[in-house]
């Protein structure tokens, strides 16, 4: 006896979903993370009311509210004369989940789901009586899906952890306005992932898209221990060889603030060539024919690379083979493998806590 599926079963179609989600935003005029969605939701002339104001409007309780769009989060109407009312339930404290069932709603609107189906309402997470259940739970599924890749589309995911080298929770957070539940599952999600799960277009639409604010915001890291701006790709604090960071942007602007006034730094820096060689006169000797690795007069390394040595927290050094990464002219330690720069083993760099 074998097995037939029941072709009568209404299955979620994800792939549009997802397809819906990313097109809605390629085709909108926000640039910026996190998402405005109500500027988008309003911009399609969908009226949004919290429920709040909407039970002050019509003289009833939040409870008959609730009991009406028979959801606490929120649901979609579509009124007699064609438009849209967009309700959501304000009382609830997590910004993150107001965001997801905004999305969510406005998944039902793209995907069509009130006049393919001949629906007045649906709503968020209940089940409603005027639904067949297969089919409301159809509906649910791709509108849950359209709101995961629409608040956090994963072209951006894997392009901010390509810049950053890596991804977790706070970041996703942080940047995408969402909560710790669907960012832990964006996390599981990338760690079991093999292959995309996008086209190439897609990719490069959403890319463009947001590429400036990408590239404004996402650059730089600031360590938290000497407050220099480095890049995102290196390791190391260049300045003084830490590891704890801030990725500069929105959210920690006021504690960057605080930082820089609290900590001023001076960083100096050794001036270099194309092909990372001390400019001019050697720091030690004055020659003034400098070429290769060394001075030819008195051996100094003019050219500042990795030496593998490292100082643990009990002053007592370690040595490796040295990395093969070129150091900037400022670089006290490797910002590859955190080890000593021959800029800071030679003292033509002071340590970042003598400088002046």
């Amino acid at each position: 006896m074998t097995n037939q599926t029941n072709s009568n079963i209404p299955y979620p179609d994800y792939a549009l979903a997802q397809y819906s989600a990313y097109q809605t935003l390629v085709s909108s005029n926000l640039y910026e993370l996190p998402i405005n969605i109500k500027k988008l939701i309003r911009s399609y002339g969908i009226h949004i009311q919290t429920y709040t104001d909407f039970a002050k409007d019509c003289h009833i309780s939040i409870d008959n509210v609730i009991f009406m769009c028979a959801s606490k989060d929120g649901c979609t109407m579509k009124r007699s004369d064609g438009s849209y009312l967009l309700l959501y339930n304000d009382s609830i404290k997590s910004k993150g989940r107001i965001r997801y069932t905004l999305a969510h709603e406005l998944g039902h609107y793209i995907l069509k789901h009130h006049s393919k189906n001949n629906k007045i309402k649906i709503s968020r997470g209940n089940f409603l009586k005027n639904l067949d259940k297969l089919e409301y739970n159809k509906l649910e599924q791709e509108a849950n899906y359209f709101a995961k890749r629409f608040l956090v589309p994963l072209p951006i995911v894997d392009k901010i952890t390509n810049k950053l080298n890596f991804i977790d929770v706070p970041i996703l957070v942080n940047i995408f306005g969402i909560t710790q539940q669907p960012a832990n599952y964006i996390i599981n999600e990338l760690s079991k992932r093999r292959n995309r799960v996008y086209s190439y277009k897609e990719s490069y639409q959403l890319n463009r898209k947001f590429q400036n604010f990408i590239a404004n915001h996402y650059n730089n890291k600031t360590c938290l221990s000497c407050q220099y701006d480095y890049e995102v790709s290196f390791n190391f604090c260049p300045s003084c060889g830490q590891n704890f960071f801030i990725i500069p942007d929105f959210t920690n602007t006021t504690l960057l603030k605080l930082l820089r006034t609290t900590n001023s730094m001076n960083y100096p820096t050794l001036n270099l060539d194309a092909e990372g060689r001390i400019k001019d006169l050697c720091p030690i000797c004055q020659n003034e024919t400098l070429y290769g690795n060394y001075c030819q007069i008195c051996g100094i390394d003019i050219i500042n690379k990795c030496t593998g040595i490292k100082a643990s927290n009990g002053g007592i050094f370690t040595s490796s083979l040295p990395c093969s990464t070129p150091l900037k002219g400022d670089a006290r330690y490797c910002t590859d493998c955190g080890a000593n720069s021959t800029f800071l083993e030679n003292g033509l760099l002071k340590n970042w806590t003598d400088a002046p």
